[in-house]
Parts: structure tokens; sequence; C-alpha cells
């Protein structure tokens, strides 16, 4: 959870799901990356995860395991724009 905070993904419990509980990400602006992490409910493991980014991906990204989870999200750039800011482009929000 901290490194998706520290990446900017805003990071929040979702409900429980049988056997599993998620992590919704969804980082500021049209272009930043969201999706979720798979915890097992009783175990407290990372099983999976999904990541877009942003609005006008083509592909998903995902990873299961926790290793692989914790590569992916290394991955992800933090979002360019602000709250708020809705450019055309991750670039026109960059200073």
């Amino acid at each position: 959870m901290r490194l998706a905070e520290k990446k900017g993904l805003r990071p929040t419990w979702g409900q429980a799901h049988g056997r599993t509980r998620r992590i919704i990400l969804d980082a500021v602006g049209p272009h930043g990356v969201f999706g979720s992490i798979v915890i097992g409910r009783s175990s407290g493991k990372v099983l999976r995860a999904e990541v877009i980014h942003g609005n006008d991906a083509k592909v998903p990204r995902g990873a299961t395991g926790t290793n692989a989870v914790r590569a992916l999200l290394m991955d992800v750039t933090p979002p360019a724009c602000r709250q708020g800011f809705n450019a055309q482009s991750p670039t026109a929000c960059r200073p």
C-alpha cells in the first residue's frame, strides 16, 4: 500500500469479496494509472494486480504474486497532472 501511495495511485480499500479483498488504485487525471490489487482476506498476501496506464491505454498490465506485483508497481510513473486538471495528453500536464 505504501508503494502505491508513493507512486501517487491513491489506494483505498474496496469491499471484501469471498476470500479476497481489493485495494482500488486511481491516480489523478484521465492519463493516470488505475486498477486494483487483490489481497487474500485471511492470509493478507498479495495475490495479483492489474493496472491500466490512463484512459487511452490499449492493454491492461497484470501480475501474479507479491514480487511480480511489486515490480509492476515499481514500473508505474507518478501522474503528471494535478487534481482537476484535464489535459489532452500527459505531456501537457508537465511544467
